[in-house]
């Protein structure tokens, strides 16, 4: 089954990606990228489609079409035949100064239509708003395609790394603190139940990371106590904020990578400490 991807008439249902003035607190040498610019060129040139847009929302009328928005873009192949990880592009820009225009790797999981951000192993690029705009997304592009062979890679390690009970626990306690503050203690075997068929076929790093992944993001009901008043707590409010989505997904994969460098016959029993 392809995907596809959004036409010209559905970009243009998302005014902020044609803006040409910066908001009006910006300083007289703030020089716009347009994102669709960016998404043209990428498109055009390098056959990278955009498949979402997601725009954050603001109560102020002066920065609703300039806040902060996000781009996802997948290969042509990638859409043609989708395959069970892709890799994908997250464009990030606004004209209101709260975020620099940036791309970053990402792999998004057809099963469940996941969005895996890769954290510091992988670069995040940024462009200025100076420049040859070209030739900035050229070394871009090139920088990409030397780093997905790589991650490919580091996704079948993931997914060849077989967790135990106590492992799972451990992951799912570190990885708590990504969304829920110090003073909330939940009961992070929450964070553990798979909520599709796919995330039960085995207990592999990879799969237990997606798992954890869309319980912080998602989560059905996560309960626990509030250690400052006593009181417990369950919530299944969902995260819609742009950049809380992006840096939960970007800090559990800086959390993943060191249980699989940590992890070999010799240091089996420390790994997770």
């Amino acid at each position: 089954m392809s995907i596809l991807p959004l036409n010209e008439t559905q970009l243009m249902s998302y005014p902020v990606l044609y803006q040409t003035d910066p908001h009006e607190d910006a300083s007289e040498k703030y020089s716009v990228i347009r994102t669709i610019d960016v998404i043209k060129e990428l498109r055009d040139k390098y056959n990278w489609y955009p498949t979402s847009v997601q725009v954050a929302h603001t109560d102020d009328e002066k920065r609703k079409d300039k806040t902060v928005h996000c781009i996802r873009l997948k290969k042509f192949e990638d859409l043609i035949s989708p395959k069970e990880n892709s890799i994908e592009l997250l464009i990030f820009n606004s004209l209101d100064r709260t975020k620099i225009f940036s791309i970053s790797i990402g792999v998004y999981r057809y099963v469940c239509e996941n969005s895996l951000v890769c954290g510091d192993t992988y670069e995040k690029f940024t462009l200025k708003h100076i420049g040859d705009l070209t030739q900035n997304l050229a070394n871009i592009i090139q920088k990409i395609a030397e780093y997905q062979p790589q991650l490919e890679e580091r996704i079948k390690e993931f997914s060849s790394l077989i967790l135990n009970d106590k492992e799972m626990d451990i992951f799912a306690k570190l990885s708590a603190p990504l969304r829920f503050e110090s003073h909330l203690d939940i009961d992070y075997k929450k964070l553990l139940i798979p909520k599709i068929d796919a995330d039960k076929k085995d207990t592999s790093l990879y799969t237990i990371m997606n798992i954890i992944q869309n319980n912080l993001l998602k989560p059905d009901s996560i309960t626990g106590v509030n250690t400052d008043t006593g009181r417990n707590f369950s919530t299944s409010r969902e995260i819609t904020s742009l950049s809380k989505d992006y840096e939960i997904n970007a800090s559990l994969w800086n959390l993943t990578e060191p249980k699989l460098c940590n992890r070999n016959p010799i240091a089996h029993k420390n790994t997770f400490k």
